[in-house]
C-alpha cells in the first residue's frame, strides 16, 4: 500500500531520474566505504530519515497536489529529482497579516541555505487590504509595507528559479509556511514533529522553547515588537542540523523508549544490505512482527494502527475470550447516542419551558456559534459592567444563562493590565454570588491563539454547584 502511495507521490511530482542513478546489481566500492554518504561529515543520521513521509504530510496538513482548494498554489519547481543524503537543507519562515479575506496572508518570507547564507529576504505586500499587521508577532508595520511592490507571485517565481530540484525545506510547522507561500514541495523536514519533550507526537513545542532547550539560544525576545522571519529560519535550521548530529533518539521522548528495538531491526537491515528508509513501519513488516521486539501487553506500539495477527494454528488453541464489559456497555448505549441521548445542552433548548439568555457586546454575541444564537434570547450590551448587571436580573428567568465578558479593554483588543484582570475577576465574583442556590456555576477563559503552535492554549474552565446551607452542613 504504501510502495503504491509512494510511486503515486513520485509521478505527481514528476521525479526526474539523474544521472548518477546505479544500475541494478552493480555496486560502487565508495559504497561500501561510506554507506550514508552525508552531505555533512559530522553527521550521524542520514538526512533522508528526517524527511516527512507523504502520510505524515496529509496528516500535518502539508499542501501536496493541487486540487480545487488548491487551484491557485503553485510548485517549487517545474520539475525534481530524487532527493538522497546529499540533497541541500534550506529553511523558510514566513510573517503573515490578517486581511480581509479572514486569512492569515504573506508578509514577509526569508530562506537561508545550509550555511545560513540569506537566499531570500522580502517583505511582501497581500492584494487583499490589511486589516491586523498582528505586529506583536510578525513585526511588521504599515510604515514597513506601503513602499513595497513585492506581490507573492514573485515569490513563488524565485522559489522555482532559486531551488535545486531536490532541496528539502526546513522550517517549524512549516505547513503552515507553505501555505502562506501558496507553494507545493515534496522534501520537508519539520522541526515541530522531529523534536517531541512531551511523549505525544500531536503535541507540538514552540520553537522559542526547543531553541532555548536544545541550543541554549534565547529568541524571539523583542517583545511586541515581534518576531523575526531570519532568526526563526536559523533557529529551525540549527534544531535540524543538531538533531542530525546527535542521532535518531535524540530529542525526540516519543521514540526513545524505542532505541532498543529499532537499532537492532536498523541493524538487521544494513546486514542484509537493504536500505534504511524509514523506522516508523518496522512493525508492520511481515517478517518482523512486534511480537519479535518482546513488546510487553501494556507497552504503547510506536503506530498503533496495525497489530500482527497470530498464525491460525496459534489461535485455535486459544480459548475465546468472552467481550468485556466496557464493549457491551458501548454497543447498548450506541443507539441511545444516535437518537440524541448524548448531545449538546442547547440541543434542548426552546422545548417546553427551556430557554437559553446570551448577554454581552455586539463582539461578545457574534462570537457564538449560530446554532446557540439560534435558540437563545440575546441581550446587547455597551461593556463589561452592563453585562454583569444584565446577568444578575436575567438569573433564574432561564434555564441557561450565558454571559461573555471582554478579558482585555477595547472590545478584547487592547493590552491586558492588572487593574482590568482585577476589575473581570470582580464582576465574575458579583455573577457567582447572585445565582441562586443548587445551580451550576461554570466560568470559561478561552485562552488565546498562538501563532506558533496555530492553536488556542491556556483555556481553563472552572465549574461549581451553588449549594443551600443545609447541604454546604452536611458536607461540612
Amino acid at each position: 500500500m504504501f510502495t503504491r502511495r509512494l510511486s503515486q507521490y513520485r509521478r505527481k511530482f514528476r521525479l526526474m531520474e539523474t544521472g548518477k542513478t546505479r544500475k541494478r546489481g552493480k555496486k560502487n566500492k565508495e559504497d561500501a566505504v561510506l554507506p550514508l554518504r552525508n552531505c555533512n561529515a559530522d553527521d550521524v543520521l542520514p538526512r533522508t530519515l528526517l524527511l516527512l513521509n507523504p502520510i505524515q504530510m496529509i496528516t500535518e496538513g502539508y499542501p501536496l497536489a493541487k486540487t480545487r482548494a488548491l487551484q491557485n498554489y503553485a510548485f517549487s519547481r517545474k520539475f525534481y529529482s530524487p532527493v538522497t543524503n546529499n540533497s541541500p537543507l534550506y529553511a523558510v519562515d514566513c510573517e503573515m497579516c490578517l486581511t480581509t479575506a479572514r486569512v492569515n496572508e504573506l508578509t514577509r518570507v526569508t530562506m537561508v541555505d545550509e550555511d545560513e547564507n540569506t537566499i531570500i529576504d522580502e517583505l511582501v505586500k497581500p492584494r487583499n487590504k490589511i486589516i491586523n499587521y498582528l505586529t506583536q508577532y510578525s513585526g511588521i508595520t504599515k510604515q514597513m509595507l506601503d513602499p513595497v511592490t513585492t506581490r507573492i507571485e514573485d515569490i513563488q517565481a524565485a522559489f522555482q528559479r532559486l531551488l535545486p530540484p531536490d532541496a528539502i525545506l526546513v522550517g517549524q510547522s512549516l505547513n503552515f509556511d507553505l501555505h502562506a507561500l501558496k507553494i507545493i514541495h515534496p522534501y520537508v523536514i519539520d522541526s515541530s514533529y522531529i523534536f517531541n519533550i512531551h511523549g505525544i507526537r500531536q503535541k507540538k513545542t514552540k520553537l522559542k522553547t526547543l531553541s532555548s532547550l536544545f541550543l541554549g539560544e534565547e529568541i524571539q525576545t523583542a517583545g511586541m515588537d515581534g518576531h523575526c522571519s531570519k532568526e526563526d529560519s536559523v533557529a529551525s535550521l540549527r534544531l535540524v542540523k543538531l538533531r542530525l548530529k546527535k542521532g535518531l533518539f535524540f530529542g525526540d521522548t516519543v521514540i526513545e523508549r524505542y532505541e532498543n528495538k529499532l537499532m537492532q531491526y536498523a541493524r538487521e537491515l544494513a546486514e542484509s544490505g537493504n536500505p534504511i528508509e524509514d523506522l516508523s513501519e518496522f512493525d508492520v513488516k511481515k517478517d518482523k512482527p512486534m511480537s519479535e521486539f518482546d513488546v510487553k501487553k501494556d507497552e504503547p506500539i510506536l503506530e498503533p494502527n496495525h497489530v500482527e495477527k497470530p498464525a491460525v494454528e496459534e489461535r485455535a488453541e486459544v480459548k475465546k475470550e468472552k467481550p468485556r464489559p466496557a464493549k457491551r456497555w458501548k454497543e447498548s448505549i450506541k443507539p441511545d447516542l444516535i437518537k440524541g441521548m448524548a448531545s449538546n445542552v442547547f440541543s434542548y433548548l426552546g422545548k417546553g419551558q427551556r430557554t437559553a439568555t446570551l448577554i454581552g457586546t455586539e463582539a461578545r454575541l457574534n462570537s457564538f456559534p449560530q446554532f446557540v444564537a439560534r435558540c437563545a434570547k440575546s441581550m446587547q450590551v455597551e461593556a463589561n459592567e452592563q453585562a454583569a448587571e444584565a446577568t444578575k436580573s436575567e438569573i433564574g428567568k432561564a434555564f441557561i444563562t450565558v454571559t461573555g465578558l471582554d478579558g482585555s479593554p477595547q472590545g478584547g483588543q487592547g493590552r491586558i493590565t492588572r487593574e482590568w484582570v482585577e476589575k473581570v475577576d470582580a464582576q465574575v465574583g458579583d455573577i457567582v454570588n447572585a445565582c441562586q442556590d443548587r445551580s451550576l456555576v461554570v466560568v470559561v477563559l478561552e485562552g488565546a491563539f498562538d501563532v506558533d503552535t496555530q492553536v488556542a492554549e491556556h483555556a481553563i474552565c472552572f465549574a461549581k454547584v451553588k449549594m443551600t446551607p443545609a447541604h454546604r452542613k452536611i458536607l461540612v
